[in-house]
């Protein structure tokens, strides 16, 4: 099942954990995370609040803009997350590239699907 809005345009994917689809499914996919510098050496993420002030002052202010990371071609395995996700590309008006690229849209849950076994499902009907 295709997503109504995509057609057979380019998808851009999102790693996250099963906890995270119900609020997606009923808010979208929200830009949450911060740029590199808030990336923990095991890949998590960190917030600002994480830091001190001296600490604060030595990371760009680019990074303190919240964002969403995706993928433009659908990975093999999972790596950030157990759940993958997918958007049509053209949903994302703000694009940005750190290590990888990012929006600060906040992606529509309408638009959004969920792979479950092989198949791309709307992520309400399985929220």
């Amino acid at each position: 099942m295709q997503c109504p809005h995509c057609g057979s345009e380019e998808h851009f994917y999102h790693e996250t954990s099963r906890e995270n689809v119900p609020e997606i499914a009923d808010q979208g996919l929200l830009p949450l995370s911060y740029g590199q510098s808030f990336v923990g050496e095991m890949g998590e993420m960190l917030s600002p609040d994480m830091f001190d002030e001296e600490e604060l002052e030595d990371i760009p202010k680019e990074d303190f803009i919240q964002r969403t990371y995706y993928m433009t071609k659908e990975p093999q395995s999972l790596k950030y997350g157990e759940v993958l996700l997918r958007f049509p590309a053209s949903a994302v008006k703000h694009r940005g590239y750190d290590v990888d690229p990012y929006t600060t849209d906040t992606i529509p849950p309408d638009l959004m699907e969920i792979k479950v076994q092989d198949r791309w499902l709307p992520i309400r009907s399985v929220s």
